[in-house]
């Protein structure tokens, strides 16, 4: 908690005046700050551990570090421009979420064949069921969360399901999705830019971009892909027109910066927050400011 605490604070400190400018606010309560769920399930652990980190904030060279974060890596973090754009970020690394590299981390994740190898093993990490059995998560999330598997996961959607989601989020005259392709990845595997091959309403073979991690994520299922750290299969296989899609996956989030679950898992195994913070923020340094 002290480490998440540590992270939270250095994330809002460096985003004061930049995410909402155009509604008069800083940050708001969705995913896409800090997901703040008020007061409902403060507990006595979370208000020591603001009180313990009273002012610390990570720094890299002086400025307020953008300490994002995520509830599971599924083993391998990301970088900061696979995610958002832009020159890449120093205290963001690929980097495995371990002491030292699993041997089933064959790279690149980029590389079709070693992210499926990688999908299909359950490595030593931090955030994995080896340190953090999932069937104790919720012990240690609270209510606030959706209970199920995080670090591997699979989810089935129909033709038809995916169709008519489509549909309304895109608003296209869609009939059928022959393919899903992915264009381009990040080191952890995670999608960043995909194209959706389909039928139109005149049976006319058209192509839609999917241009962010985020993206894949809402587009390619109604209740938004934990991850894009995504194989996809269909059923039947090799079918012109799959009955099913098959997304097998890892991690729940960007996977960017602290891994939320693999923090857990540290500090279970005797970790402290300084620890912590410099494995996924690597480069960064503590300081009080106030």
């Amino acid at each position: 908690l002290e480490a998440q605490t540590i992270a939270a604070r250095s994330w809002l400190l460096a985003n004061v005046e930049q995410k909402h400018r155009h509604l008069g606010m800083d940050v708001c309560n969705d995913d896409c700050c800090q997901r703040y769920q008020g007061t409902t399930f403060l507990t006595e652990h979370s208000i020591r551990g603001a009180e313990n980190t009273r002012g610390l904030v990570l720094l890299y060279q002086d400025k307020i570090c953008d300490a994002r974060y995520s509830k599971s890596c599924g083993g391998v973090m990301e970088s900061f421009e696979a995610i958002w754009g832009g020159e890449p970020v120093p205290y963001f690394k690929v980097k495995a979420d371990a002491e030292t590299e699993p041997p089933e981390w064959r790279k690149p994740l980029s590389d079709e064949k070693n992210l499926a190898h990688w999908l299909k093993s359950v490595p030593q990490t931090f955030c994995s069921p080896h340190v953090v059995p999932e069937e104790t998560l919720k012990k240690y999330l609270g209510g606030v969360d959706e209970e199920g598997h995080y670090f591997r996961w699979t989810i089935n959607i129909t033709q038809e399901e995916l169709v008519n989601h489509l549909n309304r989020q895109l608003n296209l005259p869609i009939k059928a999705v022959k393919a899903l392709n992915v264009l381009q990845r990040g080191g952890s595997g995670r999608a960043t830019k995909m194209e959706i091959v389909y039928l139109d309403s005149e049976n006319r073979e058209q192509i839609f971009l999917v241009e962010s991690e985020y993206e894949v994520r809402r587009l390619l299922h109604p209740s938004f892909l934990y991850s894009s750290a995504i194989i996809i299969e269909t059923l039947p296989k090799n079918a012109e027109i799959p009955e099913t899609y098959v997304y097998r996956g890892a991690g729940w989030g960007h996977g960017a910066g602290l891994c939320q679950i693999g923090a857990l898992g540290m500090s279970l195994k005797g970790y402290i927050a300084q620890d912590i913070v410099y494995h996924y923020y690597p480069g960064s340094v503590l300081k009080k400011i106030y």
